[in-house]
């Protein structure tokens, strides 16, 4: 069975795509938002707290989530 993916880390992924391609965040930048907002190099190592903190930044930064269907 599948195991499922973690929401906040699907909205992460998404946000980087996104500011990716509307302002250029390469995986360095990327990386050093995870380490200054989040405490660590990798969401997947970060607690739900920090994940939403990181969420924050990025729409902060840009971010816009699509409607959902």
């Amino acid at each position: 069975m599948a195991k499922k993916r973690d929401p906040q880390l699907v909205r992460i992924h998404m946000a980087r795509k996104q500011l990716e391609k509307t302002m250029g965040m390469d995986e360095q930048s990327y990386r050093s938002l995870l380490l200054r907002v989040g405490g660590h190099d990798s969401s997947a190592k970060m607690t739900p707290a920090q994940r939403n903190a990181v969420i924050a930044e990025m729409v902060r930064l840009g971010f816009k989530e699509a409607p959902r269907k």
